[in-house]
């Protein structure tokens, strides 16, 4: 439970980075990406639906739409990968490169389309075919490196890291 109260206070700071990366680089690699591909892969169950909680306001805050926009985007590709969790390989670096490559392209469109399902301007920054292959390479590290330290490292399975 506290690495779910640390996450509220952090997330925030994440989704700034993730807006400052995003104007001042070519690259559009979502974060919540990165987010996400943590919480399928390395997350304890009982404790992925606040910490996703936690993501959908950060990026509410600092991405502009609603919560509810936001936790669909990402919630169902969370949901959808998260019963695979037991035949993904943790610690197969082409599983962690594809997974977040994918999820890298799948949530910004995804935003888009349930934002034109409400009826709210689009949120997401467009991403190309070049940003895919960017997330390739960057997605599975910032994983990593969020659940590596805390909140997220509070929160992990550990028979999964090492």
């Amino acid at each position: 439970m506290i690495a779910v109260l640390l996450w509220f206070f952090l997330a925030p700071w994440i989704c700034l980075l993730d807006g400052e990366l995003a104007t001042r680089t070519p690259l559009r690699i979502d974060l919540g990406a990165a987010q996400c591909l943590a919480l399928v892969l390395w997350i304890r169950t009982p404790l992925i639906v606040p910490i996703l909680v936690g993501t959908a306001v950060a990026r509410s805050l600092w991405m502009g739409g609603d919560i509810a926009l936001h936790m669909l985007a990402l919630g169902l590709p969370v949901a959808i990968a998260l019963p695979a969790r037991s035949i993904l390989n943790q610690h197969s670096l082409s599983v962690q490169a594809l997974c977040g490559a994918s999820l890298s392209l799948l949530i910004p469109r995804l935003s888009d389309a349930l934002a034109g399902v409400i009826g709210q301007p689009a949120v997401a920054l467009p991403v190309g075919v070049f940003d895919g292959f960017a997330a390739l390479l960057f997605v599975p590290v910032l994983a990593r490196l969020l659940v590596t330290f805390p909140p997220l490292r509070l929160a992990r399975v550990e028979e999964q890291i090492q």
